[in-house]
C-alpha cells in the first residue's frame, strides 16, 4: 500500500513537471494592442519566449501557426521570417496569406542542430513579423487557430532520435499542449482629416484681408 501510495504520488509530481515545463513556453503576439487607422498599416510580431526556464534549455526546431482575423477589417501583406532558425540556407520557411480569408498560415523548418538553435534563440526570439493593412473601422482580435496544423516543435537535445513528435516525453514537445499562447488586440478608428493649423488660417485671413485693403485704396486714388 505504502509503495502504491509512492508510486502515485511519483507520478503526480511528474505531472506537475510536465505541465509547468509546457506551459512555461509561451508564443505571443507583439503588440498586445494597436491603435491604426483606415488606410493604414501596421506590424505584428509573432515572439516565443520561456526557453531557458527548464535545463537543458529548449530550442525551436520547427514551427506552423495559423494567426486568425477579420477579413473584413483587416488585409495581411505580408511576412518577414526571423533568424533564430538559421539563415536563407538553413531553413526552409515560407507563408500562406492568401487561399483562405481571415487566416495567416507561418511555417519554417530548421536544418540546424540543437547547439547552433540554442546560440541563435536564446530565451526568447522572433518567429516571424506580419504586416497588415486596416481596411474599415472596428475591432478585431489577432488568435492562434489551434487545430490540427498547431505545430510549435521544442527540443533539448541533439539526439536525431529523439526529435519532438507529440507532447507525452517531457524533454520534447509539440501540438498546442505544449505551450501558452497569447493574442491581441486591433482598435481600427475612421481615416482622419488633418485639421488646419490655426496659425496658417489667421495669417491667411490677414493677408486677404490686406489685400482687400490695398485694392480699396487703389480704386480711392484713381478717383
Amino acid at each position: 500500500m505504502i509503495t502504491a501510495k509512492r508510486a502515485a504520488g511519483l507520478l503526480a509530481l511528474l505531472c506537475c513537471v510536465c505541465s509547468w515545463h509546457a506551459m512555461a513556453t509561451r508564443i505571443d503576439l507583439n503588440p498586445t494592442l494597436t491603435n491604426t487607422s483606415v488606410g493604414s498599416s501596421f506590424s505584428v510580431a509573432v515572439v516565443v519566449s520561456g526557453l531557458s526556464a527548464v535545463s537543458p534549455a529548449l530550442a525551436v526546431t520547427d514551427f506552423d501557426l495559423d494567426i486568425s482575423y477579420n477579413p473584413l477589417l483587416l488585409n495581411a501583406t505580408g511576412v518577414s521570417f526571423g533568424t533564430g532558425l538559421g539563415g536563407p540556407l538553413d531553413n526552409i520557411s515560407g507563408s500562406d496569406l492568401l487561399s483562405t480569408p481571415g487566416i495567416a498560415d507561418l511555417f519554417a523548418f530548421s536544418f540546424d542542430d540543437y547547439p547552433t538553435l540554442l546560440g541563435l534563440q536564446g530565451d526568447s526570439f522572433t518567429l516571424a513579423t506580419l504586416t497588415f493593412l486596416s481596411l474599415a473601422p472596428g475591432t478585431d482580435s489577432l488568435a492562434f487557430v489551434q487545430n490540427d496544423a498547431f505545430i510549435v516543435a521544442l527540443t533539448n537535445t541533439d539526439d536525431p532520435s529523439a526529435f519532438p513528435v507529440n507532447g507525452v516525453d517531457p524533454t520534447v514537445c509539440q501540438e498546442v499542449s505544449c505551450v501558452a499562447v497569447g493574442g491581441a488586440r486591433v482598435v481600427i478608428n475612421e481615416a482622419t482629416v488633418p485639421e488646419p493649423n490655426p496659425l496658417l488660417l489667421l495669417g491667411g485671413a490677414l493677408l486677404a484681408f490686406a489685400g482687400a485693403r490695398r485694392a480699396r485704396n487703389h480704386q480711392t486714388a484713381k478717383r
